[in-house]
């Protein structure tokens, strides 16, 4: 494959890295905090199951990316 094509699956992988990092801090020091003061939990458990879905779907395309340079052209720099 070309340079291209393997530097939009590097791309992909660190903006799904990001997202599912960033995205977890962002619910447990700035969603959580504020949510908790309510009494009604429903709205907690929405913006969890919300955050859950992009979650798994951040974790997919890891997983997908990742294995994608599981033949050592992450360490050696190496594309093929």
């Amino acid at each position: 494959m070309s340079d291209q094509v393997w530097l939009g699956v590097h791309y992909m992988h660190l903006l799904a890295m990001a997202f599912f990092i960033g995205g977890q801090l962002v619910v447990v020091a700035a969603v959580m905090p504020v949510e908790r003061r309510f009494a009604d939990r429903t709205r907690l458990r929405a913006i969890a199951r919300r955050f859950g879905i992009g979650s798994l779907v951040a974790l997919v395309v890891l997983a997908a990316t990742g294995s994608a340079f599981h033949e050592g052209s992450w360490s050696d720099g190496t594309r093929r």
